[in-house]
C-alpha cells in the first residue's frame, strides 16, 4: 500500500517509488473511464504503426493525450513509450514527446515534492565511496546493465554523473565506451534539436545564395588547389561567423590510408582542436567534386562548434537553463574525453553523435548545393586570380585566433 496525496478530484499515489494520479471514487460514483479510453486509442494506433513510422505515431498521439491521461499511464503503456523512443533518438516527435513522459514519471513539482527514481538511487549508491578508474568501471557496468530504454528515463543530474564518472577513467574500455555511449544517445537534448535544425537550413540557404560559393562550384574544375582552398576558407568563415564562433583556417594536403577497426580507408578530412581543418586532395574524385568537399568542410567545421560549446560547459560559461546546457556537456564528454577514432572502432566512430550531427549537417549542405542544378566547367571564363578577388571581396571577415584545448 502507498502513500496517497488528496489532489481535489484525484489522489497522487506513490507505490515503491512510482507515481500514479488516480480519481477518487465516491460512493454512488463509478470511476470515469474517460482518460483510460485516450491510453487505448494511442496503445492501438502504436501497435498499427510499422517500424518506419512508429516513433512519430507514438510521439504524436502521446502529445494528444491530456495531462490526466499522461500522469495516469499504466505502466505497460509507458514501457512501450519509452522503448518507441529509444529506437529513435534523433526523431524530432520523439524528442518533443520525451519531456513530458519523464516528468509524469518522476512526478510533478506542483503535485509533491521530487523524489529520486530508485533507479537513479541505485546509480548513485553503486559508485559511492570510488574515484578514478573504479569509478568510471563502476559506472560502465551500471549502465551497461540497465534493460533497453532504462537510459532514457534517468534524470538528468544522474546521466550527467555518468559522463563525470566516464572522465574519472585513465583507460577508457570498450565498456566505458559503450556506457557512454548509451547515455550519450539518450540524454534529452532540450530545445537544442530544433535549433541545430534551424541551424542547418540557414547554414545550407546561406551558401546556396553566396556568389563566391555559386562560382566557386560552377568553377571548380579549372580552379587549382590555392583557389579551390579559398573558396573552403571562405565556406568555414561563413560558417563560423553565422554561428558566432572564431574562425579557422582550412589546409588542403594529401592524406595516406589510415588504419581503421575494418581495414585501411581513405579520410577524406579531419578537424583536430589545435590545428585547421585538413581537407584530403589526393582522393581525387572526392576533391573534383565541389558539393562533396564543400560539404566535409562543414562537417569538420560542426566539431569546431561543439568543442567551443563544451569547453564553454566545462568552464561554466553556459547556464544551466541555457537551451544548449545538456548538448555542451555531451559535446565537452564526446569531442574532449570520449571521442572514438575509426581506428578504434569504426562502428561507434560512425554512430557517436558528435558525429551522426556532423554528418546531418554535411547532407543538408550537400543536398541544397546539388539543388542548385550547378555544374563544374571546364574552360571557364572566370581566372583563378578572379575567384581570389572574388573571395577576399566578400564580405566575411576570419579571426586566426584558433582555440587550443587538450586532448
Amino acid at each position: 500500500m502507498g502513500d496517497q496525496t488528496p489532489i481535489g478530484e484525484y489522489y497522487l499515489s506513490v507505490t515503491n517509488g512510482e507515481m500514479r494520479l488516480e480519481e477518487v471514487a465516491h460512493e454512488a460514483d463509478a470511476l470515469d473511464p474517460a482518460f483510460l479510453a485516450y491510453e487505448q486509442d494511442m496503445m492501438a494506433w502504436i501497435d498499427a504503426a510499422d517500424d518506419d513510422t512508429r516513433p512519430y505515431v507514438a510521439a504524436v498521439k502521446f502529445n494528444e493525450l491530456p495531462d490526466i491521461a499522461v500522469l495516469s499511464l499504466s505502466p505497460q503503456s509507458r514501457a512501450v513509450l519509452i522503448e518507441t523512443f529509444s529506437t529513435a533518438p534523433d526523431n524530432r516527435y520523439a524528442t518533443q514527446a520525451l519531456p513530458r513522459l519523464k516528468r509524469a514519471m518522476l512526478g510533478q513539482a506542483e503535485f509533491s515534492d521530487p523524489m529520486a527514481p530508485e533507479v537513479d538511487q541505485a546509480f548513485f549508491a553503486s559508485i559511492k565511496g570510488l574515484e578514478g578508474q573504479e569509478m568510471a568501471d563502476a559506472a560502465a557496468r551500471f549502465v551497461n546493465k540497465l534493460p533497453d530504454g532504462h537510459a532514457m528515463a534517468l534524470m538528468p543530474d544522474t546521466q550527467l554523473h555518468m559522463l563525470k564518472a566516464f572522465q574519472q577513467a585513465r583507460r577508457v574500455t570498450p565498456d566505458i565506451r559503450r556506457a557512454r555511449f548509451t547515455v550519450h544517445e539518450n540524454i534529452d537534448q532540450g530545445d537544442i534539436y530544433e535549433m541545430r535544425t534551424a541551424f542547418r537550413e540557414q547554414l545550407a540557404d546561406t551558401l546556396a545564395r553566396d556568389p563566391v560559393v555559386q562560382r566557386g562550384v560552377e568553377q571548380w574544375t579549372a580552379l587549382g588547389d590555392d583557389a579551390r582552398r579559398d573558396v573552403l576558407q571562405h565556406v568555414v568563415d561563413t560558417q563560423n561567423k553565422l554561428a558566432g564562433h572564431p574562425s579557422v583556417t582550412v589546409e588542403v594536403e594529401d592524406t595516406a590510408l589510415r588504419e581503421t577497426s575494418q581495414g585501411k580507408q581513405r579520410s577524406r578530412g579531419h578537424y583536430q582542436p589545435d590545428g585547421p581543418v585538413r581537407i584530403n586532395r589526393s582522393h581525387k574524385s572526392f576533391w573534383d567534386n565541389p558539393a562533396k568537399v564543400i560539404g566535409t568542410t562543414v562537417h569538420e567545421v560542426t566539431h569546431h562548434d561543439q568543442l567551443l560549446l563544451g569547453r564553454g560547459y566545462a568552464n561554466g560559461e553556459i547556464a544551466r537553463d541555457d537551451p544548449r546546457y545538456l548538448a555542451a556537456a555531451i559535446f565537452n564528454d564526446g569531442v574532449t574525453h570520449g571521442y572514438v577514432s575509426a581506428r578504434t572502432n569504426t562502428g561507434h566512430y560512425q554512430n557517436q553523435l558528435v558525429e551522426k550531427l556532423a554528418r546531418a549537417t554535411q547532407s543538408v549542405v550537400e543536398r541544397r548545393l546539388d539543388d542548385l542544378g550547378l555544374e563544374a566547367r571546364v574552360g571557364s571564363t572566370q581566372s583563378q586570380s578572379g575567384m581570389a578577388a572574388a573571395v577576399k571581396a566578400s564580405d566575411v571577415t576570419r579571426s586566426t585566433a584558433t582555440p587550443r584545448v587538450p586532448r
